[in-house]
């Protein structure tokens, strides 16, 4: 099974959102970049397999670390995996979780990543190579989130559960309510809570809010290529189908029929368009039972 998500321990839940793991054989015939679906969570990312490739608008390629955290995503990424052999772990955090990973304000990281070795120099080789050996991904899963609980018992003082509670409203809401309404919540000024909220999350409440409009477009997506996208772009809270078409090219770099004509690999699973081989969610914690 290709890719399998795990439900966070206990005393992980409050920052991480699950733990996945994603095997694949080499596809040298596909020659389609993977875009990938901004979500407004950030990702702590170990390539213990052939690590992707990011391609930049030139074409040009540029290897991904082997271990890394990759920050908010507010534009195009297209990684190229289709050589080699994928063997990649993710922890994919709460929106303003993954600062006390690291213990920098996030809006240093958007539209990029921070190397393990830069904030935990020690460990980073010796995780990747723990994680290779393992035997399979229950134990892949229990080794990261080991990694993860120790660096955020250093890193209490990083936690804003303020925030955590505004993005959790901005997401119940999929994205329609806006800075005012949530700063009068707040009791704050619409400045003091776009503050705080980019250095825990690092890109404003607005920004948060429209990258969760756009990616409800994929869970409510049935139809493909053939999908309904006036009706879609309504049923998301969009305008129009412009409006929508708009934001295809701003977070992915192409139309919405493009996108999910060249659906494939991480990607398809990760938008959950390759149910027969996806095991979206793993009820038992990693190494239970």
């Amino acid at each position: 099974m290709p890719y399998v998500e795990f439900k966070p321990r206990p005393d992980l839940a409050h920052i991480v959102k699950c733990v996945w793991n994603y095997d694949a054989a080499a596809d040298d015939t596909a020659e389609r970049p993977e875009r990938i679906v901004p979500d407004g969570n950030p990702e702590l990312v170990i390539h213990y397999g052939d690590p992707f490739a990011e391609i930049a608008p030139d074409g040009g390629k540029r290897l991904q670390p082997r271990a890394f955290v990759m920050g908010q995503i507010t534009r195009p990424l297209a990684l190229d995996a289709c050589h080699g052999v994928a063997g990649v772990l993710g922890v994919r955090f709460h929106p303003a979780g993954v600062r006390a990973l690291i213990g920098a304000a996030m809006d240093e990281f958007t539209n990029g990543r921070i190397e393990v070795s830069n904030f935990a120099p020690s460990r980073a080789k010796g995780l990747v190579d723990e994680i290779a050996s393992a035997a399979d991904a229950p134990a892949r899963a229990e080794i990261i989130q080991n990694f993860v609980t120790d660096r955020a018992a250093r890193s209490t003082r990083y936690q804003d559960t303020d925030v955590d509670r505004w993005a959790a409203r901005i997401a119940c809401a999929n994205g329609r309510l806006t800075v005012t309404e949530l700063a009068g919540e707040a009791s704050l000024s619409t400045r003091q809570l776009e503050r705080r909220f980019r250095t825990q999350v690092g890109i404003a409440p607005r920004d948060y809010a429209n990258i969760i409009r756009f990616r409800s477009v994929f869970d409510l997506l049935t139809g493909g290529a053939k999908a309904d996208w006036a009706k879609l772009a309504a049923e998301a809270g969009y305008f129009d189908q412009s409006h929508l078409n708009r934001d295809f090219r701003r977070f992915l770099g192409c139309s919405p029929t493009a996108f999910v004509t060249q659906l494939r690999g991480l990607t398809a699973v990760l938008v959950g368009a390759d149910e027969d081989t996806a095991c979206r969610v793993v009820t038992r914690r990693a190494g239970a039972g």
